[in-house]
């Protein structure tokens, strides 16, 4: 290790302080990485050497698409499930929903995902299951190609939207509950209305203004 080596070692360094702003006094430093920030100037990856803003831009439509399909799937397992519940309390039906909705939300997403995969690769073959919810390759956009973007979400939305599910589905449970008790649903059952009219025309409406606001926490969260 020669003093010429040494003295490139230092001039590396000092390069690298200054591409960094560590050459800086620490309130510089802080004033200039906010201002970065309000840019949306986050520097180079460390690892690839690219833009910040590009990696995240790259990985931020996957992850919208997906934590959006979560939540379809988790509404359309939810809300029949949720207003069956309700209007079957404590009935068989109600505890088979109630102990689905449990299992669901005791069983870990990454445990329910090696369950899905080990289950359509080992015992699907030959049917539709493995292609579609088995392991994948690269994401594929879906403007590129809708059915193989498809095929590619479809499993990890499925397996994030049960546990999802479950959480939206014992939340409406409790408020349709909630509902059925007020005088004004007591009145339409009065006047003899079918139950179908009194569950989606008076009581649901009602139920799923608190459940909107999980909703929309949810979503945040997923994404």
């Amino acid at each position: 290790f020669s003093a010429g080596d040494a003295a490139r070692a230092d001039e590396c360094v000092e390069i690298a302080r200054q591409e960094l702003g560590l050459d800086k006094s620490v309130p510089e430093q802080y004033v200039s990485f906010i201002w970065d920030l309000v840019r949306l100037d986050l520097g180079d990856s460390f690892k690839t050497k690219e833009p910040v803003v590009d990696e995240i831009t790259s990985r931020a439509w996957p992850s919208i698409e997906l934590g959006l399909l979560q939540i379809a799937v988790a509404l359309t397992i939810a809300l029949p499930i949720g207003v069956i519940s309700a209007i079957r309390q404590d009935t068989w039906i109600d505890y088979l929903l109630r102990f689905l909705s449990i299992g669901l939300l005791g069983i870990p997403v990454f445990v329910m995902a090696i369950l899905v995969i080990m289950l359509t690769t080992r015992y699907a073959e030959g049917t539709f299951l493995p292609d579609w919810l088995g392991p994948q390759g690269d994401y594929v956009g879906l403007f590129d190609d809708p059915v193989e973007n498809l095929k590619s979400m479809t499993g990890p939305a499925l397996v994030g939207g049960m546990g999802t599910g479950a959480i939206i589905m014992r939340f409406l449970r409790s408020q349709m509950l909630e509902v059925l008790r007020q005088d004004y649903v007591r009145t339409a059952w009065a006047k003899g209305l079918r139950e179908r009219v009194i569950v989606t025309r008076h009581a649901l409406k009602n139920a799923l203004i608190p459940v909107l606001t999980l909703i929309g926490i949810l979503t945040g969260a997923i994404v």
